[in-house]
């Protein structure tokens, strides 16, 4: 996020007259650089922090859809073989 340019983003927010206490401010990603922008941080502790937070979301997010999906059959794209995980997606529409 931040090499895409997102603290440059939040610049131009707050040059156009957008606020920290903005909602959309609050999202991860936005409220970590409030420190840093108000000169209270520097931006390797902000990054620091918003990598922290997005990890305990996508964690959040994981336990929610395991107790939603229990009968799911879960992949790690990031792991797991391609041509076979194709395999058994097509496997299971065949069903």
């Amino acid at each position: 996020m931040v090499k895409d340019g997102l603290v440059d983003e939040i610049q131009g927010l707050l040059n156009s007259g957008v606020t920290f206490d903005s909602p959309c401010m609050k999202g991860i990603g936005y409220k970590e650089f409030r420190d840093y922008f108000q000169g209270n941080s520097d931006l390797a502790t902000c990054i620091q922090q918003v990598k922290y937070h997005s990890h305990q979301f996508a964690k959040r997010q994981e336990t929610f859809y395991r107790h939603q999906f229990e009968n799911c059959i879960w992949f790690d794209a990031s792991k797991d073989d391609k041509s076979e995980l194709i395999k058994k997606v097509e496997a299971w529409i065949q069903l």
